[in-house]
């Protein structure tokens, strides 16, 4: 289908002649916003008390460097979150190069699923095309949040990882996403093409401050091996967190696997429901 025949004389124009853009799901959002900031600043303080408290008769200068590691992972990791959550997934906006031409049979109503022509495909839903090519070179705009955060280094992430180039229509956020990895239900944000890098490092530093803190508790278990040997909670406690740190790779994989699992269900589902109404046109 050339964008000749998808171009219709009586569609709209101009941007104020489209239809609103959906609502996202702001209560769902909320409540995974909640979820991940607990989770996040959480883990943060877990690991930085146990690191300090495990660390106070370690000798010379390990005191302090082993701290200094487990707060830079903590402040590195609370900056990654703050990019995630305030800055821009790679979202397609609506401009006159994006939104037009408005295919005619979308405009009909009689459309249910995204037209596609070629390596572009237009959202029934957003009312924009998808230049699959064009990758996350506009979904930024210079100076805004996301193009201070890691967006570019997000691009070199794809092309290194040699991940699929797609766009995606998210059903939480109701907007299309350039490079759509996966909608995150921990953090309430979509990742792609923008905050890739951010996530990848989210994910980094929380696995950083494990291995530190579980580091810091076994020189504390040698140091004080005698003490430790009266009192079995404590090597019982120890065992449970170094079990926990060296199962979170696994806990990781499994969960990826279950939110791919929802990903696709949400698609099927996407698939069979009907787009926004466009009588009013």
């Amino acid at each position: 289908m050339s964008s000749d025949e998808l171009c219709d004389q009586r569609g709209p124009k101009t941007l104020d002649d489209l239809p609103p853009l959906p609502e996202p799901k702001r209560v769902e959002q909320r409540r995974q916003e909640r979820t991940g900031g607990v989770i996040v600043l959480g883990t943060c303080a877990v690991l930085i008390a146990v690191t300090v408290t495990a660390s106070e008769n370690f000798p010379g200068a390990s005191k302090w460097t082993c701290r200094s590691f487990i707060l830079v992972q903590a402040l590195l990791a609370t900056q990654f979150w703050l990019v995630l959550l305030l800055g821009n997934p790679g979202v397609v906006n609506r401009s006159p190069e994006a939104c037009f031409p408005v295919p005619h049979h979308v405009l009909s109503g009689n459309v249910a699923e995204n037209v596609r022509d070629g390596r572009r495909s237009f959202c029934v839903r957003c009312f924009v095309w998808r230049d699959l090519d064009q990758g996350d070179k506009d979904v930024a705009a210079p100076g805004s949040w996301s193009s201070w955060s890691m967006s570019c280094w997000s691009s070199r992430l794809y092309k290194f990882a040699k991940l699929p180039k797609t766009a995606h229509h998210c059903q939480i956020c109701q907007r299309c996403v350039m490079y759509f990895d996966h909608h995150c239900s921990v953090l309430g944000r979509c990742v792609g093409s923008g905050n890739l890098a951010s996530f990848c490092g989210l994910i980094s530093m929380g696995m950083l401050g494990s291995f530190t803190a579980a580091i810091s508790i076994g020189i504390a278990v040698l140091i004080s091996w005698d003490d430790v040997r009266r009192q079995p909670w404590i090597l019982v406690s120890v065992s449970i967190f170094f079990l926990f740190c060296c199962c979170q790779r696994p806990m990781l994989y499994c969960l990826r696997k279950l939110q791919c699992c929802c990903g696709s269900l949400c698609l099927r589902q996407a698939h069979d429901a009907t787009p926004v109404a466009f009588g009013a046109m």
